[in-house]
């Protein structure tokens, strides 16, 4: 979805992308958390994630 000028994802989402398991994925984003916040990665909790879900849903 777009979001705030970005195009977002779940990880979720991801893993259907590339065909496979939600885990690799989460494995994946604990191995290299830094590296990929260098890369504009961002993690949406907390009351940033109650905005997107009502974004979403808005939609």
């Amino acid at each position: 979805m777009l979001f705030d000028g970005k195009f977002r994802f779940t990880k979720e989402q991801v893993a259907d992308f590339f065909k496979v398991d939600a885990s690799i994925i989460y494995t994946y984003l604990s191995i290299s958390k830094k590296e990929l916040k260098h890369n504009d990665y961002e993690l949406f909790n907390g009351n940033h994630s109650k905005i997107v879900k009502n974004s979403l849903e808005a939609s």
